[in-house]
């Protein structure tokens, strides 16, 4: 008996998936304080498609005082000009503060109610189609 309940409650434990792990990782970022009501999270790096980065950090200018958004800068301002983010003191920009690989790359998370409903890679075949959006 005792092992058909062990059976039955491993079967329960069935792997988390990506999704699940980045939001694992995300949500163990404290200073990144998370809400129900947060519904995006940009990652803005200078990897990979430089032209799309700068689309990009010129597009989440205007995301700056928008609360549900947060961003994650982690680009030097070398290549991609992020003055627009080191101006401005504000709870929902940070700056160079995280090093997990999951960071190196520039990327839109959507959120609805603490779990990630679509992740998209800032890249050639994407770009044009989120910075042609009025607002996240």
């Amino acid at each position: 008996m005792i092992l058909f309940i062990a059976f039955l409650s491993s079967c329960n434990n069935k792997p988390k998936t990506e999704n699940e792990k980045v939001m694992e990782l995300l949500l163990s970022k404290n200073e990144l304080k998370i809400t129900n009501e947060t519904k995006n999270i940009c990652i803005l790096t200078e990897n990979s498609c430089i032209a799309c980065n700068r689309a990009f950090s010129s597009y989440l200018k205007k995301e700056i005082d928008n609360k549900s958004t947060i961003l994650i800068v982690n680009a030097s301002g070398q290549m991609v000009d992020i003055s627009h983010f080191q101006e401005i003191k504000s709870d929902n920009v940070f700056l160079h503060k995280f090093h997990d690989s999951f960071f190196n790359k520039s990327r839109l998370i959507k959120l609805t109610n603490k779990k990630i409903d679509t992740i998209i890679d800032i890249n050639v075949d994407t770009i044009e189609t989120i910075v042609s959006k009025p607002s996240l």
